[in-house]
């Protein structure tokens, strides 16, 4: 039954488990996009600062959205997306403790590296997806993976934020996140 429903679906099998891992990595890298900036506000911050940060943040996003397909090539698909790990655990290690003390240029390196992570993760399995979805079904392959990516990012993402923010401090929910990265990544790689 599940073969028939992957097969109707247009979904790989071999991929099935990069799509659900997929909703997770999306739903802890992308945990703080609905409220975070509005934090830094209420913490001290000037807007301009904080639109900086997020410019920044948007730049490497842009970027490594632009070169993951080169590194894929040179690497493999698995290799990015372990390196998407190491630089999500790397960019909230910093992260944290510039949040913790408010020192900005701890902010910043470490949420400019948070920029490099859905990217490299993301855009990985995207590139897997094309190569090993047959051509007929790629179209519906594809529209699983960005249905995936925005559960993760933009639908059930800010509303798990939202919940979160009632009984946990921030800083806390970026530690929630990076569980949800390593869950995600994890069920991924496996797959």
């Amino acid at each position: 039954m599940k073969n028939s429903i992957l097969a109707k679906t247009g979904i790989s099998k071999d991929l099935f488990w990069g799509y659900i891992g997929l909703i997770f990595f999306m739903l802890g890298a992308t945990i703080e996009t609905s409220w975070f900036s509005s934090y830094l506000t209420n913490k001290g911050f000037q807007v301009k600062d904080v639109s900086l940060l997020f410019s920044f943040y948007g730049i490497f996003v842009a970027f490594f959205s632009w070169i993951t397909s080169f590194l894929v090539n040179r690497y493999s698909v698995k290799k990015m997306i372990i390196c998407s790990l190491i630089v999500a655990f790397l960019s909230t290690i910093i992260l944290l403790p510039g949040l913790v003390s408010m020192r900005t240029g701890l902010i910043f390196l470490g949420y400019m590296l948070r920029g490099t992570v859905y990217p490299l993760f993301a855009y990985s399995l995207l590139v897997a997806i094309t190569i090993q979805t047959p051509t007929e079904k790629l179209g519906r392959g594809t529209s699983w993976f960005w249905l995936c990516f925005n559960l993760g990012m933009t639908i059930i993402g800010p509303i798990l934020a939202t919940g979160l923010l009632k009984g946990m401090a921030p800083t806390f929910i970026f530690i929630f996140g990076g569980g949800l990265i390593l869950f995600g990544g994890l069920v991924t790689l496996l797959s």
